[in-house]
């Protein structure tokens, strides 16, 4: 399931596979293209997976991601990054990440 604090606070909607197929997505200093059989390529060299489960889901390797497209065509994503070992608290930190297509 979506979380919807995610896409209340843009109001933007799930994202679905055919969103992110094909593209090259610019997250600040960082490029990634969706290659539609399911790879990325990162502006580093790198290769993972990735797939949309469910809409508003995306899942890279092992972990799942929330990604909404905003009214403007960005992409926002939010990222936990746990410092509790795995269990939710206040130490732990919810990053913001909005991209768009690369021209």
């Amino acid at each position: 399931m979506m979380w919807p604090v995610l896409a209340a606070a843009q109001e933007g909607r799930p994202v679905t596979a055919a969103d992110l197929s094909g593209k090259t997505i610019c997250w600040g200093r960082i490029r990634v293209s969706y290659l539609p059989d399911g790879r990325t390529l990162s502006g580093r060299g790198h290769y993972s997976v990735w797939s949309v489960p469910e809409p508003g889901l995306v899942k890279f390797r092992i972990r799942y991601t929330p990604m909404v497209v905003l009214p403007d065509g960005r992409f926002q994503t939010r990222r936990w990054f746990g410092k509790s070992g795995g269990s939710l608290t206040s130490a732990d930190i919810y990053t913001d990440h909005w991209g768009t297509v690369c021209k």
